[in-house]
């Protein structure tokens, strides 16, 4: 085995395969073109995955693009209902600060978010 045989590129392997016949026995010319054909099928199986997985960022990109403008709304909805009950006096602001506060630890955490409660049995509803 040569390594201009060995290493060629595609293009001249294809035109150098018969060569293997004449410098080699019918088995190692055998053995040749099976590595040839694996390595031949590793790229198709490449390029298939790396298709599919530019695919899969295009779906994720448009998933995260919704999600975005689902949060952009939910909080227009939320900020809207707050401003509107402490204009018309329903709640004041500092009892919405508690009461946010209040649901924020019910998780356990105190982190500005709200999570799942560690109380299953717990309503975040009430105080």
């Amino acid at each position: 085995m040569t390594v201009m045989e060995f290493h060629a590129p595609p293009e001249q392997a294809a035109a150098m395969s018969w060569t293997r016949y004449l410098l080699h026995d019918f088995w190692t010319a055998r053995e040749f073109n099976r590595i040839d054909n694996e390595r031949r099928t590793a790229n198709r199986v490449r390029r298939r995955r790396v298709r599919l997985d530019g695919q899969r960022i295009q779906e994720q990109s448009a998933r995260i693009e919704q999600l975005e403008d689902d949060l952009g709304e939910a909080m227009l909805v939320v900020r809207t209902l707050a401003d509107l009950c402490i204009r018309k006096g329903l709640i004041s602001e500092a009892e919405f600060a508690a009461h946010a506060e209040h649901l924020d630890g019910l998780d356990g955490v105190v982190d500005g978010k709200l999570g799942r409660a560690e109380d299953s049995d717990s309503d975040p509803g009430t105080t």
